[in-house]
């Protein structure tokens, strides 16, 4: 998965002219971490949040030499190193796409999918597809399932991060054919089941909707089963 290519940053110095110790890096790290969490304030595939990222890689980098005895010995912290494959070299060097694998991995795993498979999304980058040309391929090869495996792919999609959700549109791999098909694939049992939580919800003789029944803790423990396979974790309570 490709994104817009960062600019390296200097030599990280210390932040309003205070020294360059353990403490205040760190306190330094912290507050870009905060910021970075802040979707409104530091928007998505900004050049501000591109910015955050590569001065946080700079100050890990800083911090490690301070750890270390001699700096010179310091071998710069890789950001992509809990990833369990190497990612191409003009990826690893760009804080954004290094953090939109990060992502991807995370949620790909939670998911099911194998290692190998998720690398090969990561690196997939076909030519910018035509999305009329990829609706008339689905929609011949799916015919009257169009319309659910569309909403399963994109029920798929919303599992995974805010920036990687904005990089698969960004980047036009939302109009792939081959992506949409695994998407589709993925989301197809979570569709099943968000029908089955909907129908327990409108159906007034399901003992979901009846608390003082004997049969109604089961019934809210299959509520919340078929939750977490929408959504990844259960949902609190039943929402008509």
């Amino acid at each position: 998965m490709d994104s817009p290519t960062a600019t390296p940053g200097q030599t990280p110095e210390p932040a309003g002219g205070v020294p360059a110790t353990k403490e205040n890096v760190q306190a330094e790290i912290d507050g870009l971490r905060a910021q970075l969490q802040n979707d409104v304030a530091c928007p998505l595939a900004s050049p501000q949040r591109t910015q955050l990222l590569t001065r946080r890689a700079e100050l890990l980098q800083q911090q490690a030499a301070l750890e270390a005895a001699t700096p010179e010995a310091v071998i710069p912290p890789d950001p992509a190193a809990a990833l369990p494959f190497a990612l191409p070299a003009d990826l690893k060097t760009n804080p954004i796409a290094v953090e939109v694998a990060t992502g991807f991995h995370a949620t790909a795993t939670a998911l099911g999918l194998p290692v190998e498979e998720i690398q090969q999304l990561v690196n997939y980058r076909p030519a910018r597809p035509d999305p009329a040309v990829s609706e008339r391929t689905l929609r011949a090869e799916w015919k009257d399932t169009f319309d659910d495996r569309m909403d399963a792919a994109a029920l798929a999609l919303e599992r995974f991060p805010a920036l990687v959700q904005e990089h698969v549109h960004r980047s036009g791999l939302g109009s792939d054919p081959a992506v949409i098909r695994r998407l589709a694939e993925i989301g197809l049992p979570m569709l099943k089941a968000q029908a089955a939580m909907q129908a327990m919800r409108l159906d007034k003789n399901s003992a979901l909707n009846k608390p003082w029944t004997p049969e109604h803790a089961a019934a809210l423990d299959e509520y919340r089963r078929l939750g977490s396979v929408v959504y990844g974790t259960p949902p609190r309570k039943p929402t008509p």
